[in-house]
């Protein structure tokens, strides 16, 4: 039997830097309260040769001074000692209490493991003396446990890991930056990366079906409704996100379970339901009124239609171009937002099946 899917929450659950700062302690705690099984994280050196949590090599995306303040020049990590960065700089988001110090590896992989999380790492600064890879490794298994994360960097650094004679970590190597999939098999207990951006569906298929059959796993990140579609459709094993919903847990706590079944009663509409069939005009819409608000949480849709429709699912908004009667399906986190749902036809649609949960983290 194959096993569930696993999402990823990227930088933790940050969404963009609101509801808490990128790569913070407090995005690790809400990846865990969201039902993410899995993290990605970036590690990189200070000054004075401690292993920190930031993304870019400069924080000025992602920090302000300690005040709140923007920073008037750059602040180059590698620059500027592990003290400075956790005195006088906080991590973006839009509470200022939810505004943290930068993390420590050690401090992130701690949080990890209490949230029951397993940490993907990516390296960011690239060709680094065998001491770093050997030193963060150290760190990791210390942590984690050897097995309890995954190396997700860039290729270079997953290959160097392994000149080392380190056999036993898990890895994920990227499929565009490797000339075959037999030089990502080589590498060992391996997760295959297939970008849903940078291939077309048909060519996004034929990698995940490859890796499939060299019995390897196979990741894709995915923020919207098309990218999320060709990793759903095609069967990805873990899906990294920044925006998307993970799958519902079971015992989640459902505030709204709307439709489904051929039922449209709690749908506010301007079709005709024939022969079990809500038929939408050109121009016609369906939306759910007086949508839950949330603080945090997630909403899920499920829709069986033909035709071409736009819709808005909580904060993103997106095109269905349904080519003969097919299911569809969408998924997103909320922070203070409602749930909001509106399908406007832009021709003839019909919809066969409607259905939408809502659950609060």
């Amino acid at each position: 039997m194959k096993a569930a899917r696993r999402f990823i929450a990227h930088r933790g659950v940050h969404l963009h830097s609101t509801i808490a700062g990128e790569n913070s302690l407090e995005a690790v705690r809400l990846a865990q309260r969201a039902g993410f099984a899995c993290i990605e994280t970036d590690v990189r050196l200070s000054a004075d040769d401690e292993y920190v949590i930031m993304h870019d090599a400069s924080i000025d995306r992602t920090a302000t001074r300690w005040d709140g303040g923007e920073l008037r020049e750059p602040v180059l990590v590698a620059e500027t000692s592990l003290d400075r960065l956790r005195s006088e700089y906080r991590l973006r988001a839009r509470d200022p209490e939810c505004r943290t110090r930068i993390p420590t590896a050690e401090e992130y992989f701690r949080a990890c493991a209490d949230a029951g999380l397993r940490p993907f790492i990516e390296i960011k600064p690239m060709d680094q003396p065998d001491d770093f890879y050997l030193g963060l490794l150290e760190l990791a298994d210390r942590v984690l446990g050897r097995g309890g994360y995954v190396m997700t960097s860039n290729g270079n650094a997953n290959r160097i890991i392994r000149s080392l004679g380190i056999d036993d970590v898990p890895m994920m190597d990227i499929r565009y930056q490797a000339p075959s999939l037999d030089d990502v098999a080589a590498l060992g207990d391996v997760i295959v990366a297939v970008s849903a951006t940078r291939y077309e569906c048909t060519e996004h298929l034929a990698h995940v079906a490859e890796a499939r059959r060299a019995g390897l796993a196979t990741e894709s990140h995915a923020d919207d409704f098309a990218t999320f579609a060709v990793a759903d459709e095609h069967g990805v094993d873990l899906i990294s996100t920044d925006v998307l919903a993970p799958d519902l847990r079971a015992g989640a706590d459902v505030v709204l379970a709307a439709g489904g079944d051929g039922e449209f009663a709690a749908f506010r509409h301007c079709g005709s339901i024939v022969d079990g069939m809500l038929l939408l005009d050109a121009g016609a819409r369906v939306s759910l009124p007086a949508p839950p608000h949330l603080d945090f949480g997630g909403a899920f849709l499920e829709a069986e239609l033909e035709g071409v429709c736009r819709v808005l699912l909580g904060p993103q908004r997106f095109r269905i171009d349904g080519d003969g009667m097919r299911r569809h399906r969408h998924q997103v986190m909320l922070f203070d937002a409602p749930a909001t749902l509106v399908i406007a036809a832009e021709e003839d649609c019909r919809i066969r099946d409607l259905r939408l949960t809502v659950a609060r983290y």
